[in-house]
């Protein structure tokens, strides 16, 4: 009898303890200007899809191949497959797919180190039921918004802007972070 009712508490912290981390992630809402990102372009591939900011080109061939090589080479801080690059303006959009399908523990202190600050902030959040961890980094030249999702697979999103001009581009990028939707999302 007293196993069983161990075995009831137990079970019923464990599922009291799931629930909470499930209310820790915050939802949140995005402002979406539709003037603000392109109609006719598109991401989409078998887990989500979302509109890169207006004015926004698809990586070509030659520039497709500069990011396959600097993703694979040891300047590389995670274990990850390019998918597809925009640019937009003076800014840009690398998608890439994690092959080891976890973020690594020191992950901020790898951004830092490469990125050679010391602001780098991390967030969790729930939009359109897409399970997103942020990281948010500025240096003297660069400031970068990444995006982690989170499906069966781990997919990173990277909005990387010239630190003069960002403040100019982040309503561009809010608007394109708003468009992204899982596959099945109509």
């Amino acid at each position: 009898m007293k196993k069983n009712n161990i075995k009831v508490i137990f079970l019923l912290i464990l599922f009291l303890f799931s629930c909470n981390n499930k209310q820790n992630i915050k939802e949140v809402q995005f402002n979406i200007s539709k003037d603000l990102i392109a109609k006719d372009l598109v991401f989409k591939n078998n887990y989500f899809s979302f509109n890169p900011p207006k004015l926004s080109i698809k990586f070509d061939n030659k520039n497709d191949s500069i990011f396959k090589a600097s993703i694979s080479n040891d300047n590389s801080l995670l274990n990850e497959s390019f998918i597809q690059g925009y640019t937009f303006l003076n800014s840009g959009i690398i998608i890439t797919e994690l092959i080891d399908h976890e973020i690594p523990s020191n992950y901020i202190e790898l951004l830092k180190n490469h990125y050679n600050t010391n602001f780098v902030e991390s967030d969790f959040f729930l939009y359109n039921d897409i399970e997103f961890h942020q990281y948010i980094l500025r240096n003297n030249s660069i400031n970068s918004i990444i995006l982690f999702l989170n499906f069966n697979k781990i997919f990173r999103i990277q909005f990387l802007s010239n630190s003069e001009e960002y403040h100019q581009m982040i309503r561009s990028i809010e608007s394109s972070i708003g468009t992204i939707k899982r596959k099945d999302s109509t």
